[in-house]
């Protein structure tokens, strides 16, 4: 119960800054919790973030996914 990864669900795959403050915004104004971290990406000179939401809140937002979640 304690692992936020077991229940979460990656919407946001991003490498550049303005495209995260686009999706957390979206998130905000559909009223949907989430959560972020940064990891080193194949060898990009900066970090990616990654956008987590809860459980089923994923079914608020697979058009975000699409938009936001590619590699």
């Amino acid at each position: 119960t304690s692992d936020k990864f077991a229940k979460s669900h990656m919407v946001g795959f991003i490498n550049d800054t303005q495209s995260g403050l686009d999706l957390e915004n979206e998130l905000r104004q559909r009223s949907v919790d989430f959560w972020k971290d940064e990891i080193p990406y194949y060898g990009l000179a900066k970090l990616t973030t990654r956008i987590f939401v809860f459980g089923c809140d994923i079914k608020k937002v697979l058009d975000l996914q699409n938009k936001y979640g590619k590699v």
